[in-house]
């Protein structure tokens, strides 16, 4: 069986291969081949996907996934987990991004673009 050493030495995908080195290794964020296989990770097609449907205010549109619309439309919470699945964490700008488009929401600046369900108090 290969070691985690091993299989980073191998040619393995950039996403795989900088979890080993961040989650396993737990190597230093200074390392530079850390900071080099980051560098990887942020220039994947599934990264950037993700990344290119951000809109300007740091949102992916709606924010929650079970109140979205429409199952083509990729949600703010779904593109979050997606991200950091994928490797990114809250010093990528993507996520800086979103998690100021949030704090606008809890400080009341904005709405969200969810569903807003009709009140139904006194019915049961």
């Amino acid at each position: 069986m290969a070691t985690v050493e091993e299989l980073i030495k191998a040619n393995i995908e950039p996403i795989p291969k900088y979890r080993l080195m961040r989650d396993v290794l737990k190597l230093k964020t200074d390392n530079i081949e850390l900071i080099d296989a980051k560098s990887e990770v942020l220039q994947t097609k599934w990264v950037k996907e993700i990344v290119n449907l951000q809109w300007d205010d740091g949102s992916w549109g709606q924010f929650h996934s079970m109140s979205q619309l429409s199952s083509s439309v990729m949600t703010t919470e779904y593109a979050l987990r997606r991200l950091l699945i994928l490797g990114l964490d809250k010093n990528d700008e993507p996520i800086k991004k979103a998690f100021e488009y949030m704090e606008k929401y809890l400080l009341r600046e904005l709405d969200l673009r969810d569903y807003k369900e009709k009140n139904t108090i006194g019915i049961y």
